[in-house]
């Protein structure tokens, strides 16, 4: 899948998912949060260590009690570096070698919300699917290697809502994102948890 169908499917999911949220019979919950995440399978051949540096937007509309639709945008950043030896142009250098790849994802969502009578605390699955713009990036000693692409991605995931008022909460997630092979470079993968807010927006 070339970059341009993925951008455009990438768009077409968030403007459906953006595009009913004035209709007032419906919650609408917007959330932010940080997010943390642990390198998995081919990713690690850059970077092996887990990461704090992550953030996630997202807004979602009920359909029903229990499905919600919606769309988000999250970053995230993995980072390493560590004294490396390398054969370059018949050269063997031992030098300092810097990894990092930023990860941009551009996702639509369903969510099924178990509610329960029996406590306020609400449990969910979750579905993602979009694109992830992958920067991947080496440098060791005067040489740099780079590739950015864009990737077709599903992620799934599990979690819960903790109301603190009428409308607002905390919001604890645990996922899966996988970003898929494009244009020859790597399956990109890692599991992502994170915690944040959501702010449910009066009806009016």
């Amino acid at each position: 899948m070339n970059h341009t169908k993925i951008y455009s499917l990438s768009l077409l999911l968030l403007l459906i998912s953006f595009g009913s949220f004035a209709q007032k019979e419906k919650e609408v919950f917007i959330s932010a949060s940080w997010s943390t995440a642990v390198p998995m399978g081919a990713m690690t051949d850059y970077v092996k260590v887990a990461t704090g540096r992550g953030f996630q937007i997202d807004i979602s509309q009920s359909i029903t009690e229990n499905i919600f639709y919606g769309g988000n945008m999250g970053w995230q950043m993995f980072y390493e570096e560590g004294m490396a030896m390398h054969t370059i142009e018949n050269v063997t250098a031992t030098a300092l070698q810097r990894n990092t790849i930023n990860a941009i994802q551009l996702m639509g969502f369903s969510r099924f919300y178990f509610v329960t009578s029996a406590t306020k605390i609400k449990a969910y699955l979750n579905m993602e699917i979009g694109a992830t713009f992958i920067a991947n990036e080496s440098k060791f000693w005067k040489y740099i290697a780079q590739e950015m692409e864009w990737h077709f991605a599903l992620s799934p995931g599990v979690g819960i809502d903790i109301p603190a008022s009428e409308n607002l909460g905390i919001n604890i997630y645990m996922k899966f994102p996988n970003s898929f092979k494009s244009n020859g470079s790597d399956h990109y993968m890692w599991i992502n948890t994170g915690i944040g807010m959501y702010f449910k927006i009066p009806n009016s």
